[in-house]
């Protein structure tokens, strides 16, 4: 399977100015514009922008990334602690250790 590019510039003319475009891929059949500006004078000042600006756009994307990975980690982290302490007292339940010892409770007095 080919990898596709997330991120692709488009500069169009259109009269005597120039617009550039960052659009990114959604999904295989969508993609959207994440950045655009207008009314370049050249063509070669519209792609200087286009990737300067994918740049700081991707560097940007990838900090918040990172913060939100970091998020969901400790996320996941608490909720396996709840559930280690959740499995314990079920443990101590089902063996009835509620403070009589370690005795089973098996019926039989």
């Amino acid at each position: 399977m080919a990898r596709v590019k997330k991120y692709t510039i488009e500069i169009i003319q259109k009269n005597a100015t120039w617009t550039a475009k960052i659009h990114r891929r959604i999904s295989v059949k969508k993609s959207t514009v994440s950045k655009k500006q207008s009314d370049f004078t050249s063509e070669k000042a519209a792609n200087e922008w286009a990737i300067t600006e994918l740049e700081v756009f991707t560097s940007y994307q990838h900090e918040r990334n990172e913060k939100n990975s970091k998020k969901r980690d400790l996320k996941q982290e608490i909720a396996n602690e709840k559930a280690a302490v959740n499995a314990e007292k079920k443990k101590n339940k089902r063996l009835n250790l509620d403070g009589r010892g370690d005795q089973l409770n098996t019926g039989h007095q």
